[in-house]
């Protein structure tokens, strides 16, 4: 596959695409990349979808809400303003938990009976 086709068919346009990063700081040493995510929004319909495609933390300081921070960072964005559609490329826990989170959303009443129907038809 050639690099032209592997980004027409794979990668989101740059306009379209929201990175967000975590540098944390100790004492007099450098700031160092903690964690970031990678999303991006497309029309669905009348509905504007936003999706996580990347949410990474450093495992040193997992637990300490920075996947939350990172993906409630995205709220401010421009193009997440009228997002009413959100998703996330992962079935991690902390990650789910992150989006449920962002969502507002008891992640004990997603309709997992949707998911496997929709996803059936794929």
């Amino acid at each position: 596959m050639t690099s032209a086709k592997l980004r027409a068919q794979c990668l989101s346009h740059p306009e379209n695409t929201v990175l967000v990063t975590c540098y944390l700081q100790v004492e007099h040493e450098h700031p160092q990349l903690y964690g970031h995510a990678f999303a991006t929004v497309w029309d669905y319909g009348e509905n504007k979808v936003g999706w996580v495609t990347q949410l990474v933390v450093h495992k040193a300081v997992c637990r300490c809400y920075i996947a939350t921070q990172l993906l409630q960072a995205l709220k401010f964005h421009v193009l997440f303003s009228d997002v009413n559609i959100v998703g996330l490329a992962s079935s991690h826990p902390a990650s789910c938990n992150a989006l449920a989170k962002y969502a507002a959303a008891n992640i004990n009443n997603v309709n997992l009976d949707f998911i496997h129907e929709a996803s059936a038809n794929y």
